[in-house]
């Protein structure tokens, strides 16, 4: 089967990390990816517009689905795409690509000068295919969970209270789904909650976490 325009662009697999890294990081992706959606439509308005981003449309590979995508470029040059599924960091150099539940970073061919240029990826490709590339620990994967922090820094100031909020919802969410699940005869466990001041210092720790392993 031929590989599709977004798996085609993958160059290696960013593997390696301790195992207790890649668990949380995979529990923390999925709740913030969540969360950026409730953060569209918060009563302060739309948080990701309000700290830079710009609504981008899908790749144009997948310009028939619906993921709308959020992008915007740091201070520092680094182009950052966010995602109902995911989020991407990265440079004219790499580009990872965290998809969501799955903390296995994919690293994507170079030549990416904007926001646009960086394709959906969905998950990683199989554990045969391309091979690790542990030399972007330090210089993109924990820079990749320090925007992270800074993100939800940024949300705590401008909406105080907004992160209480959706750690309320969260429970909820998870509780209606642990009912659900029990009428249908399913064993689900619920997820854990999320700390209503956010999760910067969650992202810090594990940023500092990934540096200790270089």
């Amino acid at each position: 089967m031929a590989d599709s325009p977004e798996t085609s662009r993958i160059t290696g697999l960013l593997v390696g990390l301790p195992a207790d890294v890649v668990q949380d990081g995979a529990r923390w992706l999925h709740q913030q990816c969540w969360l950026w959606g409730r953060d569209l439509r918060s009563p302060q308005g739309n948080l990701l517009v309000r700290y830079g981003f710009r609504r981008l449309g899908p790749p144009e590979a997948q310009s028939g689905g619906h993921r709308t995508r959020y992008g915007m470029t740091t201070a520092e040059g680094r182009h950052v795409v966010v995602w109902s599924g995911g989020y991407a960091l990265g440079d004219d150099s790499d580009v990872l690509c965290f998809p969501r539940l799955r903390f296995q970073p994919v690293v994507l061919e170079p030549g990416v000068a904007a926001p646009e240029d960086v394709p959906v990826i969905l998950g990683p490709p199989e554990a045969s295919g391309p091979a690790p590339v542990e030399h972007l620990v330090l210089r993109l994967l924990a820079p990749a969970l320090d925007w992270l922090a800074g993100y939800e820094a940024h949300v705590a100031r401008v909406a105080p209270g907004h992160r209480a909020a959706c750690a309320v919802e969260w429970d909820r969410v998870e509780h209606e789904a642990v009912r659900l699940a029990a009428g249908e005869g399913i064993e689900y466990h619920a997820l854990a909650g999320i700390s209503p001041d956010g999760l910067a210092s969650s992202w810090r720790s594990l940023a500092a976490r990934v540096r200790a392993t270089a």
